[in-house]
């Protein structure tokens, strides 16, 4: 018994992998540019440094920086384990020049001279200068929470777009 359009259904479901691949690839790309773009706007106004060493890479080919301060979201460890190679992007702020971009996101506690001060490895040393510390302005993380929803919905829909796409081919 032979089944009416079972070579179409075929053709159909082999391509609708690479279609979802490659509209999801797309509309990373075009969410992780938003976003950089939105974080920039975010940052507060200075030098322009820090709103420049924020962008956008696929996952793994960030700029290498010696900014330990960087701040970086990055895909999880759960993405690369399913195999979405080329389905991840980094979004970054921080560079060798704006190196103090988490120390702008979260803050600095106050330091005094002579104070001891104990890291979380257990060593203890002291301050050398007296510093006021600097209140946290974010501008990072909360500009990442306030376009998830948007950019998620936005890999939906192009990959529901690549599906019927998918359908209509005969």
């Amino acid at each position: 018994m032979a089944v009416k359009g079972l070579d179409r259904l075929k053709r159909q479901i082999a391509a609708l992998p690479r279609l979802q691949r490659e509209a999801a690839a797309t509309s990373l790309e075009q969410g992780a540019a938003e976003l950089a773009n939105a974080i920039a706007r975010a940052a507060p106004a200075g030098t322009g440094d820090l709103s420049a060493s924020i962008g956008w890479a696929h996952a793994g080919q960030a700029p290498e920086t010696s900014a330990t301060q960087a701040i970086r979201k990055t895909p999880t460890a759960r993405s690369a384990a399913l195999g979405n190679e080329g389905l991840a992007v980094e979004v970054f702020a921080g560079n060798n020049v704006a190196f103090y971009a988490r120390w702008v996101e979260f803050g600095t506690s106050p330091g005094v001279r002579g104070a001891s001060t104990t890291n979380p490895t257990g060593r203890t040393r002291k301050v050398a200068r007296t510093h006021p510390g600097s209140r946290a302005q974010p501008f990072f993380y909360p500009t990442v929470r306030a376009l998830k929803k948007r950019l998620k919905g936005r890999v939906v829909r192009t990959a529901n777009k690549a599906a019927k796409a998918a359908a209509a081919i005969k």
